[in-house]
């Protein structure tokens, strides 16, 4: 396993890491990357 070294790409490579083992949990992903003036949230899934 090659884990990237910038923080930007380490959050990308563990946001597909959370995303593969949700949808294995038989989730669906309904918006990705959804920003507010508050912050961001990376994975809004459906059951």
């Amino acid at each position: 396993m090659i884990i990237p070294k910038s923080t930007y790409l380490v959050g990308q490579y563990y946001e597909r890491k959370a995303l593969n083992y949700l949808r294995q949990q038989g989730l669906k992903l309904i918006e990705r990357n959804v920003r507010y003036p508050c912050g961001e949230i990376d994975l809004i899934m459906a059951g």
